[in-house]
């Protein structure tokens, strides 16, 4: 199971594996990329660099980075993103091989929800002052029954600083919604729908939206009644919460 890219062949089986500890190693010690990124460093320094740091790594994989160390990057930063964003698709190229995408967003959708609802769990796994593989230790035992991709994509999601465990996994799911001609809607009403008005509910969205949608539903009391679409850059907000709301303020 092998793909060229850029004239390197590489085992895709392998592939997140190799990219997903590149992107957290580069994230946990900036001055990895910082020497990367350094124009005054030579071919030589950087293939050395890659190869002691990364030698549990393919071959493949690694001479990759070394290609994409010789371009230049504005900031290290930009290269750390680079190279999260490599781990990113070679989980749901894993995906697509393996379970098949939809059942693994149907895994992470399950996440989502998981770390929403149990608020105890959610801390232990997002806090910051515990170092990344002493919480990796919590999410291996969480996550023992799940395909190596969504644990693969999870494990990004809670290891990267940058944004909230929410945003990394909207990010993702994005991702991995776009390689399929789609985009992510996030339905939120008040009470579970039954397969059938889910499916009527979905083609109305996506009728709204002019897309081709892959949902994630969200059951939240709070929003009382009605229903808000989160779809990229656009928010219907039709709950009665909202409208409540609108009404508190007109008589304020």
């Amino acid at each position: 199971m092998t793909e060229t890219i850029s004239s390197v062949t590489v085992d895709s089986a392998q592939a997140s594996q190799d990219w997903s500890l590149m992107a957290w190693t580069m994230l946990e010690y900036p001055a990895l990329a910082r020497a990367l990124t350094d124009l005054a460093a030579s071919d030589a320094s950087k293939q050395e660099l890659i190869n002691q740091t990364f030698k549990r790594c393919q071959v493949g994989t690694r001479q990759q980075l070394l290609n994409a160390s010789d371009q230049v990057w504005t900031t290290a930063e930009q290269l750390t993103n680079w190279v999260r964003a490599q781990a990113i698709e070679a989980c749901w190229q894993l995906a697509d091989q393996t379970i098949g995408s939809p059942a693994c967003m149907d895994q992470l959708f399950a996440f989502a929800s998981l770390i929403r609802a149990d608020h105890r769990l959610r801390a232990a796994l997002t806090d910051r002052l515990v170092p990344w593989p002493k919480r990796s230790i919590l999410v291996d035992q969480i996550l023992a029954d799940q395909a190596s991709a969504s644990h693969r994509l999870i494990s990004l999601a809670l290891s990267w600083d940058k944004d909230t465990v929410d945003q990394q996994l909207r990010t993702i799911m994005d991702h991995g919604a776009s390689r399929q001609g789609q985009v992510l809607a996030i339905i939120t009403v008040a009470r579970a729908l039954d397969t059938d008005r889910l499916a009527r509910l979905s083609a109305a969205v996506a009728a709204r939206l002019g897309k081709d949608i892959v949902v994630e539903l969200r059951v939240d009391p709070s929003v009382v009644g009605g229903v808000r679409i989160d779809c990229g850059d656009q928010l219907i907000d039709a709950t009665m919460a909202a409208r409540l709301e609108a009404a508190r303020r007109d008589f304020q």
